[in-house]
């Protein structure tokens, strides 16, 4: 189960990261 959390918690800040870098004004 921590495995499958990490992995959320990383796809996660991953998709946040992109987001954030493809629409810096928004954030």
């Amino acid at each position: 189960m921590e495995f499958l959390l990490a992995g959320s918690v990383a796809c996660l800040l991953l998709v946040y990261l992109t987001y954030s870098i493809f629409r810096p004004d928004k954030f």
